[in-house]
C-alpha cells in the first residue's frame, strides 16, 4: 500500500502548499483544452485559483461513457483568462472506478502543470516513439484524409507529427507528439531544468496503446527506452520496455516544490502524520 500512501501524500501535499487540491468534472468526449485563445499561458506551472467556485470537486465518470475508454483524464495546468468567470472549471479531472492510484497521481501531475515526459523536446535522446504501432492509427488517418483533403502519406505524417491535427481528430498519437503543441521557443519551459526523467509518473509505459494488445513486446510497443552512443547515434538493440511508473519520482515532487509556495514546516508536520510519504 506504499504507492497508495504516496499518491495520497502527493495530493494532500499539493492541497497543503498550493490551496488547489480539487478539480472540476467535465466530459472527456472532446479534446482537453491546453489554453484559452486569449491567454499567453499554455503549459507550465499552474496558476492557483482564488475563486473556490472554479474548483468544486474531482469528477467521477462512467467508464467508456464519458471517458471514451480512458481510466482517468485531466487538463494540463491552470489557464488564465481576462475574465475569471469566462471559463469556470478550468481545472478538470475525471476518474473512473477502475483507475489505480498511479493513474490518479498522473492526472494530478497534469493539473499541477506537468506535461507528459515523452512529449519533451529532448525525448528522442531517451525514448523512441513508434507511431505506426498505435492502436486506432488507421482509423485516425482515414478521418484526416477525409477532413483535411490529404493523401495517405500527408495524413500519416500529420497524425504522427502535428499535435493540433491529432487533437482535432482524436488520434491516439495526441499524447505522444513531441512538444505537446508548443512552439520550439518554449522548449526550456516545457522541458524544465532537471533533465529527462525515466522515473516520472508522467512517462507512459511500453505496454499501452499498441496494436499488439496484450501480446505487445519490444518490437510492437509504441514507446520504448533507448540508449545512444557518444555521437548521439542510437545503439542497435538497446531498446528496452518501460515499466508502468507507480509513484511520483523525486523530480516530480521537486516540480511541485519549485513552482508552488512551499511551507517546509507544514510539510514536516504532514510527514509526521503520514510516515513514509515524501
Amino acid at each position: 500500500m506504499r504507492f497508495l500512501a504516496q499518491t495520497i501524500a502527493l495530493a494532500a501535499t499539493i492541497k497543503l502548499v498550493s490551496g488547489i487540491g480539487s478539480i472540476s468534472a467535465g466530459d472527456r468526449t472532446r479534446p482537453v483544452r491546453q489554453a484559452d485563445k486569449n491567454s499567453t499561458d499554455t503549459m507550465g506551472p499552474t496558476i492557483p485559483s482564488t475563486n473556490n467556485d472554479e474548483n468544486p470537486a474531482m469528477g467521477y465518470a462512467e467508464y467508456d461513457v464519458k471517458m471514451g475508454g480512458s481510466l482517468a483524464s485531466g487538463t494540463t495546468g491552470y489557464v488564465r483568462t481576462d475574465d475569471p468567470h469566462k471559463w469556470p472549471g478550468r481545472h478538470m479531472m475525471l476518474v473512473t472506478s477502475d483507475a489505480m492510484p498511479w493513474d490518479i497521481a498522473h492526472e494530478i501531475g497534469h493539473v499541477m502543470g506537468m506535461a507528459h515526459e515523452q512529449q519533451r523536446w529532448d525525448r528522442d535522446d531517451h525514448v523512441e516513439f513508434r507511431c505506426d504501432n498505435l492502436f486506432g492509427l488507421s482509423d485516425a488517418i482515414n478521418r484526416v484524409r477525409v477532413g483535411e483533403k490529404m493523401n495517405f502519406d500527408q495524413a500519416h505524417r500529420a497524425i504522427c507529427e502535428d499535435y493540433f491535427i491529432a487533437e482535432k481528430y482524436f488520434a491516439p498519437s495526441y499524447d505522444y507528439i513531441k512538444g505537446a503543441g508548443l512552439d520550439v521557443n518554449t522548449k526550456p519551459r516545457l522541458d524544465g531544468p532537471g533533465g529527462f526523467d525515466m522515473d516520472s509518473i508522467m512517462l507512459y509505459d511500453s505496454y499501452s496503446g499498441s496494436i499488439a494488445g496484450s501480446q505487445v513486446d519490444v518490437r510492437s510497443s509504441v514507446l520504448v527506452a533507448i540508449r545512444k552512443d557518444a555521437n548521439g547515434i542510437k545503439i542497435p538493440g538497446s531498446e528496452t520496455m518501460i515499466s508502468r511508473i507507480r509513484q511520483p519520482s523525486a523530480k516530480d515532487v521537486q516540480f511541485v516544490k519549485d513552482f508552488y509556495a512551499w511551507d517546509q514546516a507544514k510539510y514536516e508536520e504532514f510527514q509526521r502524520q503520514h510516515p513514509g510519504a515524501r
